[in-house]
């Protein structure tokens, strides 16, 4: 008997899984996503501000990607500006730009923030959705490879860089960007929960375009083309001037992405490094 009750309960039990299972949509249902191979590197636009409540989830989901794919794999650039931008006064560092707001918030139509592009693929986007974005692209061929060297000259205060750029038997034609960015700076982010966080440390901001807000013009086949460029840093960047928050060479990279009508081709990611024959 003891058998019997325990083969009908199971019964029940099953029907009841069963039954749970058919209440559930489809689209509701957990579905195993494996692991993707990456095969180019893809370029994460984050509009944000420092007055943006949400922007920090924003954030949180970047380091999260980066975790997941790499740092080299996802690059990251913050985009200062919109409603919630804060120029710099007098009170902490605003990090909002001028030529962020005339030309990238302008050009991409942002309101709303936080929104992002993603490769430049499919307009503007959510950070919810930049996960399933960037899996798409870092799965797609890319038909070049770019490398970017950059070295500091400590006695200019002269950024000097150098992109080489390799193509394959697939012609590329549109624009080479050069952007400027920073890391770990201390300064103003509000938070969710609605408070200022005045010791927020924010990471790839963007600082500066290195030859102009929509680059050069760029083509490329089968074969290795060298770039050289050189940025004057301001001096309020100064990295001498250890008693102000300004940025040092070892927080600033350049990054450099090939783009066209079709989206970001390809982008890649390289620290300032001092001089050799100048550091201390």
């Amino acid at each position: 008997m003891r058998n019997i009750n325990h083969y009908i309960l199971s019964a029940f039990a099953a029907l009841a899984l069963y039954s749970c299972a058919d209440d559930v949509s489809e689209s509701d249902r957990y579905i195993y996503v494996g692991p993707v191979e990456v095969k180019r590197a893809v370029l994460i636009e984050d509009f944000t501000g420092q007055n943006c409540t949400f922007c920090p989830l924003a954030t949180n989901e970047i380091n999260t990607l980066t975790e997941k794919y790499g740092d080299s794999a996802v690059i990251a650039v913050a985009i200062h500006g919109g409603a919630n931008g804060i120029v710099a006064d007098s009170r902490y560092e605003g990090l909002a730009t001028k030529l962020a707001n005339d030309e990238y918030y302008t050009r991409w139509g942002v309101t709303d923030q936080p929104m992002g592009l993603v490769n430049r693929v499919g307009g503007l986007n959510k950070w919810e959705d930049w996960d399933i974005s960037v899996r798409n692209e870092l799965q797609k061929e890319s038909a070049l490879t770019l490398e970017v060297r950059n070295e500091y000259d400590v006695e200019n205060n002269t950024i000097r860089t150098s992109v080489t750029i390799s193509g394959t038997d697939v012609a590329v034609s549109g624009k080479l960007q050069l952007w400027l960015i920073e890391d770990n700076v201390v300064s103003y982010q509000r938070q969710p929960n609605g408070r200022p966080d005045l010791a927020y440390v924010h990471n790839h901001v963007f600082r500066d375009a290195v030859n102009g807000p929509w680059g050069d013009d760029f083509s490329i086949a089968q074969e290795k083309k060298v770039f050289d460029y050189e940025y004057k840093l301001p001096d309020k960047w100064n990295p001498n001037n250890i008693t102000q928050a300004v940025v040092t060479p070892h927080n600033i990279s350049v990054v450099a992405f090939v783009y066209n009508d079709n989206g970001v081709q390809q982008v890649t990611k390289a620290a300032v490094i001092q001089n050799q024959d100048k550091r201390d």
